[in-house]
């Protein structure tokens, strides 16, 4: 059997070949077990191999896999994700947050990707996160708890 060594990937009976080039993620299922694989060529010769697959994470900002999630926050935006906590007895608690600028790696199947906000917005909200932006020179009103307020310039986040 000859197959061609330019191939990404290569099988060959129980061998598996994946070749992962820069700016890509490798991705191969190993005893039911989701791996992920960095640059660089990658064997295995078990037979265990059960699926394999490769994405350019350039393309795709969000790339979900087995209980792997990475995310790739651009320049200018925020990510709004749900991450688990755990609270003062113990137990998994799902919380918003507000991701910024770079690449985040969470390995919980529990993660919850729910898009990208720019940065610049003057309000974003998220679950009970609230980031409201007032510009120099001015006011805003809310209502945090029942309770007005008034906020000065800059950036505010609350938490209602």
């Amino acid at each position: 059997m000859n197959v061609s060594l330019n191939s990404a990937t290569i099988v060959a009976g129980d061998a598996r070949i994946i070749r992962v080039d820069q700016g890509e993620l490798g991705m191969v299922t190993k005893h039911g077990e989701e791996i992920l694989l960095d640059v660089g060529t990658h064997v295995f010769n078990s037979g265990a191999v059960s699926s394999m697959q490769k994405v350019s994470y350039h393309e795709r900002d969000y790339i979900q896999f087995g209980s792997y999630n990475y995310l790739r926050v651009k320049r200018g935006y925020f990510a709004k994700v749900w991450v688990v906590v755990v609270d003062e007895k113990g137990r998994d608690k799902l919380v918003p947050r507000l991701l910024g600028e770079g690449t985040h790696i969470c390995d919980n199947y529990l993660f919850k990707y729910d898009g990208m906000v720019k940065v610049s917005e003057k309000v974003i909200e998220h679950g009970s996160i609230h980031r409201i932006t007032v510009l120099k020179g001015m006011l805003a009103k809310c209502v945090q708890e029942s309770k007005s307020r008034i906020l000065g310039e800059g950036e505010h986040v609350l938490y209602i």
